[in-house]
């Protein structure tokens, strides 16, 4: 046997010695690196998880830099009513038959505004209405105090008068009316309740 083949086979035999100990090495650190693959992958979910959670959380979470929602308008608070338009409802709720609501209104009417000579003769009506003559008298006093030619309010004094027995006061101003209204058209009633016995103190 040559050299130069006692050579060759030494390197070739070095060779397989070679390949067999670098296989265990190989293999070995195949495990190696499928358990630092593990590793990361492991890793990676976790961290994956978290931050999962951490981007699920945060979105739940508003954003302080987000702009609120604008609230809706509300609508303004009605406007209170005038004397005049409390009148008007006084008037439908008298129609209705409601005198309670009807002097209600009227009783706020004439705190608004206690210078209106027909509201105070309203009010006096639905009061004598009611059966509470003295203060509805009064009303309607107040109301010709405030406008002296209120024809209406002359005769609604004399009704008033009339059912509480001051027959006397109560011609008064059925003249008052009639004067202040010589067209109206139970002018021929009027006169003729007017007809009545002269009441007894008139003769005296």
């Amino acid at each position: 046997m040559s050299r130069l083949y006692e050579a060759l086979a030494a390197i070739e035999q070095r060779a397989h010695v070679l390949v067999r100990m670098d296989f265990p090495s190989s293999h070995a650190e195949g495990r190696a690196r499928r358990r630092r693959s593990v590793i990361a992958l492991c890793a990676l979910a976790v961290a994956g998880a978290a931050g999962l959670t951490v981007v699920v959380r945060a979105s739940s979470i508003p954003s302080p830099s987000a702009p609120l929602a604008a609230p809706l308008p509300s609508a303004p608070p009605p406007e209170p009513l005038r004397a005049p338009e409390l009148r008007d409802r006084a008037w439908e709720a008298t129609v209705l038959g409601s005198l309670a609501r009807a002097e209600e209104l009227l009783q706020r009417a004439v705190a608004l505004d206690p210078a209106d000579a027909s509201v105070w003769n309203d009010l006096g009506v639905v009061l004598v209405r009611r059966g509470q003559h003295p203060r509805g008298i009064e009303a309607i006093q107040r109301s010709l105090a405030l406008d002296p030619q209120h024809a209406e309010a002359h005769r609604n004094l004399a009704v008033a008068l009339e059912q509480d027995g001051q027959t006397l006061g109560a011609a008064a101003h059925y003249r008052a009316f009639l004067a202040l209204a010589p067209e109206h058209p139970d002018r021929a009633q009027i006169e003729q309740r007017l007809g009545f016995p002269e009441p007894a103190e008139a003769r005296r």
